[in-house]
C-alpha cells in the first residue's frame, strides 16, 4: 500500500503552562531496562483481511472492544464513509456512510473516536466541529469548537489529527480530550508557542472548554524539533500523560491541580541528546529531521494491564542501501512499557520495514498493529494485514 502524503507533516505546535513546578527535565534522564527482540519469528496472532476491492484508507482510524469483538474502524475519504471490520472474524459489517448534505451532513473528517457502534464521534479540523453519530450515521448532537473558542484571548483551534493526535473520550466524566494550539504571528514556527496550555477538555455535561498541560523548559528554547502533534493517553483515574517528541521525559498533568510533573522514560536506542532545528528552520531541514532523526511518536494506555506504551522511531542514515533518500518508515522501532506509576519495565525491539507503527492500537487480546509497510516484502496489494502482540 502507498504512504499517505500526511506522513510527511509531523512537526509544528506546542506550547506551556505557567504552574509553580520543579521542571525535573533539567536533571539527566538515564534508564535501563530489560530489552526483548521483536522479529518475525516472535508469537504473535496474524490478522489478513482480504479488501475485494472495497475501499482503503485508514489514516484516519479507530478501535474498539464490543464485547468480545474487536472492531477496526476506518473512514475513506472518497466515499465518505467509515467502514467497519470485525477482526476476529476478518469480515467487514455494514459501514456507515456519512450525508454531505441536509441536517446530518458532516464534513471533512479529521478523526473518528468509537465509543461503541450507536455513538461515534467524528471531529472536523477545518471546520472545527464534533460530530457525535449513531450507527447509520444520523447526527445526535454537533459540538461547534470554533464558536466556543471564538472569545479566547488568543486565538485558538484544535489539532487532533488521526494517527497522530488523536481524541480521546473518557465516558464516566463524559470529557473529550485533545490537542490546542494557537495562532501567535504570521510566523507558525514561533518559541511562543511553548508558554501556553496545549491539552483541551471539553465537557459535554456542561459545554465548557478548560486548557491545561505544559511542556518542558527545554521546548522554549531557539532549537527544537517544533513538531506538530503531541500525543496524550489518559488511565481515566487522575492524570492525563503526554509525548513530548524530543525528550526521554513524559508530563504527566493532574487533572484535580493541574499540575505538571515529568518522568523519565528514555529509550535505551535513543541517545542523551538529539539533533534539534532553529525554529526557523525550511521545510526540507524539517523532512530530513523527521526521515532520519530518532525521536518519541506517540503513548497509548493499556486498560487492561494498567500500563503505558511509549513508541520510539530510530535514527538511520539520510541514504538507505539503493543510495535513495531514506524514508520515515524504513527506520527500526521500539517500544518503551511504563507501569501505572510511568517507570520504564522493559523496551520492545522490531524487526525493520516490517510495521506501520502509526497505526496501532491497544486491545483486550494485545497491542494491534498494521503490517501496511511498503517497504516489506511481506505486504500484499488488496490485503489489509496486523499482527496482535503481547510485550
Amino acid at each position: 500500500m502507498k504512504v499517505s502524503i500526511s506522513n510527511l507533516l509531523f512537526f509544528v505546535l506546542c506550547f506551556c503552562f505557567i504552574q509553580c513546578n520543579v521542571d525535573d527535565t533539567a536533571k539527566s534522564c538515564e534508564d535501563t531496562h530489560a530489552i526483548v527482540t521483536i522479529d518475525k519469528t516472535y508469537p504473535a496472532v496474524h490478522i489478513d483481511l482480504d479488501l475485494d476491492k472495497k475501499p482503503y484508507d485508514f489514516r484516519v482510524y479507530d478501535v474498539f472492544d464490543n464485547n468480545e469483538r474487536t472492531v477496526l474502524s476506518y473512514y475513506t475519504d472518497e466515499e465518505h464513509t467509515i467502514q467497519m471490520v470485525d477482526l476476529n472474524e476478518s469480515i467487514f459489517l455494514p459501514s456507515i456512510p456519512l450525508a454531505k448534505e441536509g441536517t446530518n451532513k458532516v464534513e471533512s473528517v479529521n478523526d473518528i473516536i468509537v465509543h461503541n457502534k450507536d455513538s461515534i464521534f467524528v471531529f472536523s479540523g477545518e471546520l472545527q466541529q464534533i460530530y457525535l453519530i449513531n450507527g447509520q450515521g444520523a447526527v445526535i448532537k454537533k459540538i461547534d469548537l470554533a464558536k466556543i473558542l471564538e472569545n479566547e484571548k488568543l486565538p485558538t483551534y484544535v489539532v487532533s489529527n488521526s494517527p497522530e493526535s488523536k481524541i480521546i473520550y473518557w465516558s464516566d466524566k463524559k470529557l473529550l480530550i485533545f490537542q490546542v494550539t494557537y495562532e501567535l504571528s504570521d510566523s507558525y514556527y514561533t518559541p511562543e508557542l511553548y508558554k501556553h496550555p496545549f491539552i483541551g477538555l471539553y465537557s459535554l455535561e456542561n459545554e465548557k472548554l478548560e486548557k491545561i498541560g505544559r511542556y518542558p523548559e527545554s521546548y522554549q528554547e531557539n532549537e527544537t524539533a517544533f513538531e506538530d502533534y503531541y500525543p496524550i493517553a489518559t488511565d481515566f483515574k487522575d492524570k492525563i500523560v503526554t509525548c513530548y517528541g524530543v525528550s526521554h521525559h513524559v508530563g504527566a498533568t493532574n487533572l484535580s491541580n493541574q499540575s505538571t510533573e515529568f518522568y523519565c522514560a528514555k529509550s535505551n536506542f535513543l541517545g542523551t541528546s538529539f539533533n534539534l532545528l532553529q525554529y526557523d528552520a525550511p521545510f526540507p531541514k524539517r523532512n530530513e529531521f523527521y526521515r532520519t532523526s530518532g525521536f518519541y511518536t506517540k503513548i497509548l494506555y493499556d486498560k487492561y494491564n494498567n500500563c503505558y506504551y511509549r513508541l520510539v522511531k530510530h535514527d538511520q542514515n539520510n541514504k538507505d542501501e539503493n543510495d535513495k533518500l531514506s524514508q520515515y518508515l524504513q527506520s527500526k522501532w521500539s517500544i518503551l512499557v511504563l507501569d501505572n506509576q510511568l517507570n520504564v519495565v522493559k523496551e520492545a525491539i522490531f524487526d525493520d520495514k516490517l510495521y506501520d507503527f502509526d497505526i496501532i492500537a491497544v486491545t483486550r487480546n494485545g497491542l494491534l498493529i498494521s503490517k501496511e509497510n511498503p517497504f516489506s516484502s511481506s505486504n500484499q496489494e488488496e490485503v489489509l494485514s496486523f499482527d496482535l502482540i503481547k510485550i
